[in-house]
């Protein structure tokens, strides 16, 4: 088989940022063609990896979607990734992204769903609304997804529907606290410095705690999110709940 050299290798790499510069200043293009322009002489035209860089799609799969532009922009100091931030504007950026989460199946996946019938499951079936607010209704005690769409890719909110003890930080689950005279209190810690504790409970009913009055605090180690969704929810649902959530916060206006 023919062996690329190392004059071949500086060529094919001197083309294809020449062609990059090109896309750059006609504004033009798709992710793909950003992709092949700046991206696969390293990276390969699968991003899987290259003699010259590693394969990129596995740590998108655990990056936001703001996170990965602020990689191509800033680039990654001490390592062969420039920065492309004078090269490539937000909105190409976007399409790079795009073009790598479907190279992952994560654009592809939120594409098949219904945004609306994903909206009546948040609301409804799926029981999301009971924790977690979006565009001001629902519940208070999961964080607002009103705008989780706009840093977190589709294969990122698939994970967290279906898996979500994966990145589960205990420090954000529930406790249960009991006092020395024997009062036990379940729910979320709001605030805690040296000397007291406040937690909020399911039914919105905030307890405050001096710490010299707590006989134990157990955190809980694993989500209060139900770990069940792939149970309760048929593929097209999750892909449905996924496609709602995926909306940015301009478009849940």
């Amino acid at each position: 088989m023919y062996a690329e050299s190392a004059v071949g290798r500086l060529l094919r790499a001197l083309i294809l940022f020449a062609a990059g510069g090109f896309l750059s200043f006609a504004q033009s293009g798709s992710g793909r063609d950003l992709f092949e322009a700046h991206c696969a002489g390293c990276h390969g035209l699968d991003a899987r990896g290259g003699d010259r860089a590693p394969n990129i799609l596995a740590r998108v799969q655990r990056m936001t979607d703001g996170a990965i532009s602020d990689v191509i922009e800033r680039g990654v100091p001490g390592t062969g990734m420039p920065a492309f931030g004078r090269r490539l504007d937000p909105e190409q950026r976007k399409q790079l992204i795009d073009y790598l989460r479907g190279l992952q199946g994560g654009r592809a996946a939120a594409d098949r769903g219904d945004a609306g019938r994903g909206e009546a499951l948040f609301f409804g079936k799926a029981g999301c609304s009971r924790c977690h607010m979006m565009r001001g209704r629902g519940g208070f005690l999961g964080p607002d997804l009103t705008a989780y769409g706009t840093s977190h890719g589709a294969a990122e909110i698939r994970t967290a529907i279906l898996d979500p003890n994966r990145n589960f930080d205990p420090r954000r689950g529930a406790v249960t606290v009991r006092t020395r005279l024997g009062k036990t209190v379940r729910g979320l810690i709001r605030n805690e410095d040296n000397f007291s504790l406040q937690i909020q409970s399911a039914d919105g009913v905030f307890y405050l705690f001096d710490k010299v009055d707590v006989a134990q605090i157990r955190r809980e180690e694993h989500s209060t999110m139900p770990a069940d969704y792939g149970e309760r929810l048929n593929a097209s649902e999750i892909s449905d709940l996924v496609r709602f959530l995926s909306r940015t916060e301009q478009e849940n206006q």
